[in-house]
């Protein structure tokens, strides 16, 4: 495994991690845009609604360049020059990211949990004032989102062969992330570099 190919299975590491807060990103859009649609005060939630949309659509392009541009992004960012590599070991590229989407997967869960438990401990506590909101209803908000990210994350674990698929058949249609890289037939897949 070259530098090269291991600065982009990190980027894609990063990109996997940062699929989440782009879905978190998300509903907190779709959320604002749901108030500013029923609130009277449409003002003040313009702006925020706006620097919400912003926000998940900078999110979804990070996610998107670091997944799908990650040889794009070493090569400019010059992350591989100059490194002699220490360590050869050969890796299937199928393998890695079979082993990136599982630790994904398990850091969501593992982050997740701990908050999931601890909000539905507060749901049932007797004085859990940071939940209510102003008709003091409890809201159940806090435990659906961490329930929800748990959910992704062992989808994540559980549907790695489709997501793989995916990766793997969209390189199949844009073969190259590099365009100074050689195409060679249609054989080549998202973590060609890998070889």
């Amino acid at each position: 495994m070259s530098p090269r190919s291991l600065f982009i299975i990190i980027l894609r590491i990063i990109g996997i991690l940062w699929v989440k807060n782009a879905v978190l990103a998300l509903f907190q859009m779709l959320t604002n845009i749901y108030f500013y649609t029923q609130l009277s005060d449409q003002n003040f939630l313009l702006s925020t609604t706006v620097s919400q949309i912003i926000v998940t659509i900078v999110y979804f392009l990070v996610c998107w360049a670091l997944i799908f541009k990650a040889g794009y992004i070493v090569d400019r960012l010059k992350l591989s020059h100059d490194i002699t590599p220490v360590l050869q070991f050969k890796l299937d590229k199928r393998d890695s990211i079979r082993i990136v989407l599982v630790v994904t997967g398990a850091l969501i869960i593992v982050s997740q949990v701990p908050e999931f438990v601890a909000n539905l401990a507060h749901m049932f506590d007797r004085q859990p004032r940071e939940m209510y909101d102003e008709t003091n209803v409890r809201s159940w908000t806090p435990v659906f989102v961490s329930g929800v990210q748990m959910l992704i994350g062992l989808l994540i674990i559980g549907e790695r062969a489709t997501i793989l698929g995916i990766l793997l058949k969209d390189q199949a249609n844009n073969p190259t992330d590099d365009p100074e890289q050689p195409v060679a037939g249609g054989d080549q897949d998202l973590f060609s570099e890998l070889h």
